[in-house]
């Protein structure tokens, strides 16, 4: 237990160390990204932190198919989504129960009832399954589902939320990010 502790520790030191060495630009391919992931969406397309570097903002919303309150917001994150497409806003959902916690590989009854969730609530944005990366620093240390993590054009998780909200505050959330991130 002591060992793994030790290694959860190494790895955070390494996570703050990669993101102060990040570039202004955030790197055109997400390579300057601190988190460097290979993982899938639930439609099995590969998804890299490539994906999201183009983003001046991606929301991530950490959920669960199990969570009541997770579940009630997928109609409102839907209309989050659409609405900030335009603006450079990605919104990702990281279904947190899609995989097994031992052997990370993916669950695949659970990722068709996420799915079929996603498809009812109209819910049509990206959603991904954590990969060991992934898992590591978004799910790993969570204590509440849902939770959302903010990050800038670079990765840099720059506001955690815990909770859900209806559409109205969404919007009001990632409003008050945007601003931060045009007046530093």
């Amino acid at each position: 237990m002591k060992r793994f502790g030790a290694m959860l520790a190494a790895l955070a030191v390494a996570a703050i160390l990669l993101s102060s060495c990040v570039n202004g630009d955030g790197g055109a391919d997400g390579a300057a990204w601190p988190i460097q992931f290979d993982t899938r969406s639930l439609a099995g397309e590969k998804v890299t932190q490539s994906d999201f570097a183009g983003n001046k903002l991606t929301v991530l919303n950490v959920f669960a198919t199990w969570c009541a309150p997770c579940v009630r917001e997928l109609p409102e994150l839907g209309k989050v989504a659409l609405e900030y497409a335009d603006k450079g806003v990605q919104m990702v959902g990281l279904l947190e129960d899609g995989v097994d916690q031992l052997k990370l590989a993916a669950n695949e009854a659970v990722i068709e009832q996420a799915r079929t969730l996603l498809s009812g609530a109209r819910a049509d944005y990206l959603v991904i399954l954590p990969d060991q990366a992934l898992w590591n620093e978004f799910v790993a240390g969570l204590q509440y589902v849902p939770t959302t993590f903010f990050l800038d054009g670079t990765g840099k998780v720059v506001e955690t939320l815990i909770g859900s909200r209806d559409a109205a505050g969404w919007s009001k959330e990632i409003d008050a990010v945007l601003a931060r991130l045009d007046n530093p």
